[in-house]
């Protein structure tokens, strides 16, 4: 009987995974990472404040299900990123977008946890794909189940888009607090940033290329929300002084 419900458990995991995110994803706005209309201006600053923006937006967020050693979970994430109080901030607006990503995480051993990252999507005529790797320490933690502490060290990079790339190196330490079934993690999150932007300005017809660095620090909160023994749906926002970064989950494990 148990078997059967952990089945069905992975089952519902598994169909909100892969059916229920995509086809959010569908219904919502693509991310914009076209940025020759900024050549008119303040190049330099609005750039570097959207690379701020992306870079929270793809900081790291707490594992739900880390079970005993060897297992493995899956889930996926859409992440959206703006100004709190304007129309960017919206999920089907803004120059963010609504952003896919999915994450593979492998326990392997009490404390320890070893993460790869990948999204994948169309941004204009761009083939947009990120790939990532990471490391968790699970701390203080009791037989099998989930760590009072999350600290993540995590690698991301984003490829793709015609006019820049973009690296980041984050660390994050998160806290667990139980609300019945509810698990809630907060803590801190801290991304260095690393971009190349290689583009044309369309009205002096001049190359521009220029390489622009930075940090991005920001409080995070994660709910996660049980959906039978293996699976779990998770919301999460991250605050910045300027900005601010929604995201929606599902998660599940082989455990």
């Amino acid at each position: 009987m148990l078997k059967i419900a952990r089945e069905a458990s992975s089952k519902t995991g598994l169909k909100l995974l892969f059916v229920f995110l995509p086809t959010l994803q569908l219904s919502a706005q693509v991310p914009d990472y076209d940025l020759g209309l900024w050549t008119q201006g303040d190049f330099e600053k609005s750039s570097v404040e959207f690379f701020r923006v992306l870079t929270l937006q793809l900081s790291s967020t707490p594992s739900f299900v880390m079970g005993k050693e060897g297992t493995f979970s899956i889930s996926g994430n859409l992440s959206t990123a703006g100004r709190p109080g304007s129309k960017d901030f919206a999920m089907i607006s803004g120059k963010a977008g609504v952003l896919p990503a999915f994450t593979g995480a492998m326990t392997v051993t009490h404390n320890l946890a070893l993460l790869g990252w990948y999204s994948g999507f169309m941004s204009g005529g761009d083939v947009v794909s990120g790939l990532g790797f990471g490391t968790v320490f699970l701390l203080a933690r009791d037989e099998n189940g989930p760590p009072s502490w999350n600290v993540t060290l995590s690698q991301r990079s984003l490829y793709g888009p015609d006019d820049f790339f973009l690296k980041t190196v984050g660390f994050a330490i998160f806290r667990r607090i139980d609300l019945g079934l509810t698990q809630v993690w907060g803590g801190i999150v801290s991304d260095y940033f690393n971009a190349g932007v290689h583009m044309n300005d369309q009205e002096s017809d001049t190359r521009i290329s220029k390489r622009m660095k930075g940090q991005v620090n920001a409080l995070a909160v994660e709910f996660g929300i049980p959906v039978g023994s293996r699976s779990s749906i998770s919301i999460g926002f991250k605050a910045h002084s300027s900005f601010a970064a929604l995201s929606l989950g599902v998660e599940t494990n082989s455990n």
